[in-house]
């Protein structure tokens, strides 16, 4: 099974009410696992500097 994330950075606002809108450019980084790429996760939500998602394709 293929597992990478996906990542961009967080907009600079001051406003609480913001609408979702999907990124502009996203970058991509592939894992052997997706407890890996978990922790990458993790490190770039403390930076609280980008939104990530997980995605893997299914296959074994």
């Amino acid at each position: 099974m293929n597992t990478w994330v996906e990542y961009w950075p967080k907009p600079v606002t001051n406003s609480w009410h913001l609408k979702w809108k999907e990124p502009e450019t996203v970058t991509t980084r592939y894992f052997p696992d997706k407890e890996t790429a978990m922790e990458f996760c993790t490190v770039l939500h403390h930076e609280d500097k980008y939104y990530t998602r997980i995605k893997t394709d299914g296959y074994r």
